[in-house]
């Protein structure tokens, strides 16, 4: 039967006409139109590509089979860690053994800003956050950047600012106090198409470009209040440059680390100083030396094998703090 049927389909597009195919690609053109010049329809696009869930658990939940030299602690399953832009970590200390990550449920699709005590895993305060795109800390404030919109930040003292003929991307800034999860302001800026957040001195700064890389544009905002301070725009070729960030202090209190696997430690090598090398063997997490890659102990895992690029590891005064990427959980060892 699907000989006829293809001989059919091969007979009906024999028929088609140089006007059917002109009309075909009529239609196509006016969709592209419509798409990129119709208002709406690209902030639509990008409400539903960052609105999409994440993926769920990859592999089934990990328990803790033995240690040595490695004390439990606690840990917390399903806990979605979306995959943030931020600092080269997925996880923040202001200090005071407090550690502070993004959260995704997947059962509702919702974000979550949480804190938790690392000695015992207890939950100190969860505020609810739009999709982050990028996170940072600064003066006793946590910034989150999202693509997801809202409205306008004012300008300060109602002052009138130059315009700058950027696209139409936005993105929004919400801040939150360090220590309650308080949500201090929450503000869009138009024509912010990189997602970059650089400070100074009280004020925190944004960056757009547009024409090809051709011209820049850099808005001041007001840390204290979100009001847009003041905003500049250049074009190159005009004897002008580019607007420039001010140097950046991340001001993040413990060290990250990132494991390598047993294959790559000869070549590659593992540890950033000389505190500690994490290396994945199997189901083993062996912890050394980061100096002298002395052995000091392990982990071992059941279930799936470890892989080394799924593991991200915080550690404050020698507790690290262990997020598997691939079952969706959060470990916390006292470490030697």
């Amino acid at each position: 039967m699907s000989q006829p049927n293809k001989k059919q389909s091969i007979f009906l597009l024999g028929k088609l006409t140089l006007m059917d195919y002109l009309l075909v690609v009529a239609v196509i053109a006016l969709f592209a139109v419509t798409f990129l010049l119709v208002p709406g329809m690209k902030e639509l696009w990008n409400t539903l590509e960052t609105t999409l869930g994440p993926a769920p658990r990859v592999v089934p939940a990990r328990s803790i089979q033995t240690t040595h030299n490695a004390s439990y602690l606690w840990n917390k399953d399903d806990y979605i860690v979306p995959n943030v832009e931020s600092t080269g970590s997925l996880f923040f200390s202001p200090g005071n053994q407090i550690l502070v990550f993004p959260a995704t449920d997947i059962s509702t699709n919702t974000y979550t800003l949480e804190a938790i005590d690392v000695m015992n895993g207890q939950t100190l305060w969860q505020t609810s956050i739009a999709r982050p795109s990028m996170i940072r800390i600064y003066e006793g404030k946590f910034v989150v950047l999202s693509a997801v919109w809202l409205d306008q930040a004012p300008t300060k003292n109602n002052r009138e600012l130059p315009y700058c003929s950027f696209d139409q991307r936005r993105y929004s800034i919400s801040t939150y106090d360090i220590s309650t999860g308080q949500n201090r302001w929450s503000y869009g800026y138009r024509g912010m198409n990189i997602p970059n957040l650089t400070f100074e001195n009280q004020s925190m700064y944004l960056a757009g470009t547009d024409h090809h890389g051709k011209s820049g544009l850099l808005i001041n905002v007001d840390m204290n209040t979100g009001f847009i301070i003041d905003q500049r725009c250049a074009r190159i070729g005009d004897g002008n440059s580019l607007p420039s960030f001010p140097k950046f202090s991340q001001g993040i209190y413990g060290t990250t680390f990132e494991p390598t696997s047993i294959e790559a430690q000869a070549t590659e090598g593992c540890g950033k100083d000389n505190q500690y090398c994490f290396v994945t063997e199997g189901n083993r997490l062996h912890i050394l030396n980061g100096g002298a890659k002395d052995f000091l102990g392990y982990i071992d895992f059941g279930g799936s094998l470890l892989t080394s690029h799924y593991i991200d590891i915080l550690i404050l005064n020698k507790i690290g703090v262990i997020h598997l990427d691939d079952s969706d959980q959060l470990f916390a060892f006292r470490l030697p």
